[in-house]
């Protein structure tokens, strides 16, 4: 049975406005689990900083979105790209204004198995920021080596991130997923998502606490988007007072 441990987080991701930072906060305040607000970035904000993704922010509003973080929260940058050296787009386009003034604390590679050396280079240049690793579904094969996957990085992040649907809100196999956690052998706080939402996060997290212990976050994106891939308040609203609950209960 694994310990509390006071860095787990409830998270969202996808975030693109002020407004909808500013309906997540009223919702989880300063409640434990911390939140963890997501945003995505990607290469090509360096070429055009003023065009926003669909589920993006614009580069030039990046200081503003993060001002409005609550500073209890896990701030966090998801970096979408498929360069491998992607250190030098962090060091161009984001980390140095954000880290500076201590707006960001966290950062999440979306790439599949990053080079060891890249995370590295991340932990000794910016000592203060965690470091969350998303596995991708196909590093998810099965729970040894995906656990034997995990050892490469052991002393470089700080959490990892098991969500076989990329965000896209397929709903995730519970028992799959616990054989996974099971075999996470060095130090990092599992991120337990895929499709989550208010109607099902409760019995999630209430199965994982049965059957792991305390020491998990969890993660949601797709489900809380509505028809046009635009982040829901209410379902967000919904899905955190859900968590909050589980976890309470």
């Amino acid at each position: 049975m694994n310990t509390m441990n006071n860095n787990r987080y409830i998270g969202v991701t996808g975030f693109k406005t002020t407004a909808e930072i500013a309906a997540c906060s009223a919702t989880s305040l300063s409640q434990e689990p911390m939140m963890m607000y997501g945003i995505l970035t990607t290469p090509r904000m360096l070429a055009e900083p003023a065009r926003a993704g669909t589920r993006r922010p614009a580069r030039n509003k990046l200081i503003p979105l993060f001002k409005t973080i609550p500073r209890y929260a896990l701030a966090t940058i998801h970096h979408c790209t498929d360069n491998r050296q992607f250190t030098q787009e962090l060091d161009q386009l984001l980390l140095p204004a954000l880290y500076e003034q201590n707006l960001c604390d966290a950062l999440q590679i979306n790439q599949r198995l990053p080079e060891v050396k890249e995370l590295a280079y991340l932990r000794k240049q910016y000592p203060d920021l965690q470091l969350i690793l998303q596995l991708e579904p196909e590093d998810l094969e099965t729970p040894k080596l995906t656990g034997e996957k995990l050892n490469a990085y052991e002393g470089l992040v700080d959490y990892v991130i098991i969500d076989p649907s990329r965000g896209v809100g397929k709903i995730l196999d519970r028992h799959v997923t616990l054989a996974m956690l099971q075999e996470i052998k060095i130090p990092m706080t599992p991120v337990i998502a895929g499709g989550l939402h208010a109607g099902n996060v409760e019995a999630a997290v209430s199965f994982f606490r049965s059957e792991y212990g305390e020491n998990f976050s969890i993660d949601a994106e797709g489900r809380l988007r509505d028809a046009n891939d635009v982040l829901s308040l209410e379902k967000m609203t919904a899905y955190l007072t859900a968590a909050y609950g589980a976890y309470r209960g």
